[in-house]
């Protein structure tokens, strides 16, 4: 009969620990492109600010954005993003407007 110290149980005890902690998921929070929810990108196809939500990508304002050279008032260039004081609003360039997120 093999009996088991207290070394090989710990090494027993930490191997199935970790197995079970790595078992999660091991996918990206978001694809196309991947991501992970809270991060922000701008999809220059679309022309749109997106934010990751744990479950896909969603558009912060309309889609799809205009497209185009840049903007104006203050200038700034497509996917550029500011925080528009006299408004309290987080805005981004969708290359020929500022678009206000949420709006």
């Amino acid at each position: 009969m093999m009996t088991m110290g207290i070394g090989h149980f710990v090494v027993v005890f930490v191997t199935v620990l970790t197995l079970s902690l790595m078992s999660g998921r091991a996918y990206a929070d978001c694809l196309t492109p991947p991501g992970v929810a809270g991060e922000v990108v701008y999809n220059s196809s679309s022309h749109v600010a997106q934010y990751c939500n744990d479950n896909g990508w969603v558009s912060m304002g309309p889609v799809p954005g205009a497209g185009g050279a840049g903007c104006s008032n203050p200038d700034g260039v497509e996917g550029e993003m500011v925080y528009n004081t006299m408004g309290s609003v987080v805005q981004y360039c969708d290359g020929a407007a500022w678009q206000g997120v949420g709006k």
